[in-house]
């Protein structure tokens, strides 16, 4: 089955196309290439289950509090024994622009 998908990069990169028997054998017989792939995976399942733990709480302060930890872990530094978090900026709204 064929995907129309578009994806936007912010810095260069280069893609490549592999067929999936091709990527089978090279993650069974490539034990590199099937660890990173597995952390990976790891990470984006569980910002998923944060994702999927958040929804799950009722009132708003709870869900603020799991999301200020989930930001402090994910782009928190300790400094000072206090913990910043530098999260990249993802949008800037200006007065004409709307959400």
């Amino acid at each position: 089955m064929r995907r129309n998908v578009y994806y936007e990069a912010i810095s260069d990169v280069i893609v490549s196309k592999i067929t999936k028997n091709k990527l089978t054998l090279a993650i069974q017989t490539n034990a590199k290439l099937a660890f990173q792939l597995l952390m990976q995976l790891s990470g984006q399942f569980m910002v998923f289950v944060d994702r999927v733990d958040n929804v799950q709480s009722k009132k708003a302060s709870e869900r603020t509090v799991k999301r200020l930890l989930f930001l402090a872990n994910r782009f928190g530094q300790t400094k000072n024994n206090k913990i910043v978090i530098t999260a990249p900026l993802l949008m800037s709204l200006s007065p004409n622009q709307s959400v």
